[in-house]
């Protein structure tokens, strides 16, 4: 039995939340796994997708509490913060979690579970009020001391012409430019704690972590 499970959306958020699970020393509770894990895809529909038989593993009691870690993306495209929980609840609502969502004061939200259920927890990325994704809550909590250089980067990237990404994926394109520009630009999201870019004072970053504790410390 795994007492605790953490779901996000593929590879590179799973490194990312177990290197932060095990600075918290939340890792000897909580197992990281994405969608492929249960036989889905590593995408943001693939976490919808098997909310049913995750839950149906907090129903056997071979998982004892579970939490999700979502992008908003945008409501233009079928996204946001809204539409993202409703799809959630249209998932879950036949499995034990038939109410709306409900926020603690740090801005996590929750469903209730009924009928000895714990609450599912669910982090709509990046803050549970705007839309967006994973970087631009990585971006958001950026070491004071990095500031200078991340604002240079972002001004490089955001006035390129005729870039090749898309607009909604410039978060990503900053974010990745960002890390790649490090000493070591091969380590990826590794920089983000090997140069001790995280600024663990940002509100942003002590509510995701005041989050995970109501999940699954209380």
């Amino acid at each position: 039995m795994q007492k605790s499970k953490l779901i996000v959306e593929g590879p590179s958020d799973a490194y990312l939340f177990e290197k932060l699970c095990s600075k918290h020393e939340f890792d000897v509770e909580v197992t990281v796994d994405t969608p492929s894990f249960f036989g889905g895809k590593d995408t943001k529909q693939g976490v919808l997708n098997i909310l049913q038989i995750a839950i149906k593993q907090l129903q056997s009691s071979y998982i004892e509490k579970l939490g999700i870690i979502i992008d908003s993306d945008y409501a233009k495209d079928g996204g946001g913060i809204e539409n993202t929980l409703l799809q959630i609840h249209k998932k879950i609502k036949d499995y034990g979690y038939s109410t709306h969502y409900k926020k603690f004061s740090n801005s996590g939200i929750y469903f209730e579970g009924e009928n000895g259920l714990p609450n599912l927890g669910v982090w709509v990325m990046p803050n549970n009020l705007d839309e967006g994704m994973l970087e631009d809550w990585m971006l958001s909590i950026c070491h004071p001391n990095e500031q200078k250089f991340l604002n240079n980067v972002t001004q490089i990237v955001t006035t390129m012409p005729s870039p090749r990404f898309s607009k909604i994926h410039e978060a990503k394109a900053i974010a990745n430019t960002w890390l790649a520009w490090q000493k070591k630009p091969d380590r990826g999201l590794y920089n983000l704690f090997q140069e001790g870019l995280i600024d663990e004072n940002h509100q942003n970053y002590k509510n995701w972590l005041d989050w995970m504790t109501e999940i699954f410390k209380k």
